[in-house]
């Protein structure tokens, strides 16, 4: 009996912390206006829902650039570090050190998923929040990470109802709705993508887990509810990655 009571209590004692495991963590430091805006408590949930890093939040203001005791990364109205937040004509930089958590938080902002949750907050007044024009904007995007195979059935179980997204439902996509072949062609594609369920009529019936608000009870989906998580989104991305962009013999405006 003893012998089983010690085991039992092997299984169910907590295990310590490895000698040497990293905590995955930094501090934040933000002025008041970011902080009451809503904007980094947007951002915040999805980026450690993508990389398992903890954020913590201090309020400090850093006019001249210069690092808030204890902060890892901080925000900054002096053109130091990268810009990566405009509203109006106020553009906002990240000072970082040499955290490589805070690193990871800053390489996201400038991704093509952190560019899409900027894009994706609504503040609830003034202007919008925009991603600001990255130092590293020259650079080619990031491939997707996403599962392709996966992708093309969830991308035809999910979309396929009203856009055509390749040969095999060319003929049953709403005539109205664009193609996946016609959204391939925008400079911006990965961006739409991304940030899909933010532009009309998605929102209306459209459910990201961890990412959009449920629906408003008085006003349910006028369809049966599109429902994905993040992962998903991601594969549908990297499916459409592959697509050949719609040949219409000029730019497309991207207006």
């Amino acid at each position: 009996m003893i012998r089983r009571i010690a085991v039992i209590i092997g299984i169910v004692a907590p295990v310590p912390m490895l000698a040497g495991e990293a905590d995955r963590s930094f501090v934040l430091a933000a002025p008041p206006e970011l902080l009451q805006s809503g904007v980094i408590d947007h951002l915040k949930p999805r980026f450690s829902l993508k990389t398992g890093i903890a954020v913590t939040l201090k309020e400090a203001v850093s006019p001249e650039g210069q690092r808030p005791a204890k902060a890892d990364l901080w925000f900054t109205t002096a053109p130091l570090g990268e810009a990566v937040l405009s509203r109006g004509a106020q553009t906002w930089h990240l000072g970082a050190n040499d955290d490589p958590d805070a690193g990871r938080f800053l390489n996201w902002l400038s991704s093509t998923a952190g560019r899409a949750a900027i894009d994706g907050f609504a503040p609830p007044e003034g202007p919008p929040y925009r991603p600001a024009a990255a130092r590293r904007s020259a650079r080619a995007a990031p491939p997707p990470e996403g599962d392709a195979e996966a992708g093309a059935t969830l991308a035809l179980d999910l979309c396929g109802r009203c856009h055509v997204v390749g040969r095999v439902n060319r003929m049953k996509g709403i005539g109205s709705t664009p193609s996946f072949a016609l959204l391939r062609g925008f400079a911006d594609w990965q961006t739409r993508f991304a940030a899909f369920h933010a532009l009309n009529p998605h929102p209306s019936f459209t459910q990201v887990e961890d990412v959009t608000p449920p629906f408003d009870p008085r006003r349910p989906s006028p369809i049966a509810p599109m429902r994905l998580d993040l992962e998903e989104l991601e594969a549908i991305i990297a499916y459409v990655a592959g697509l050949a962009p719609a040949d219409l013999g000029a730019p497309l405006d991207a207006k």
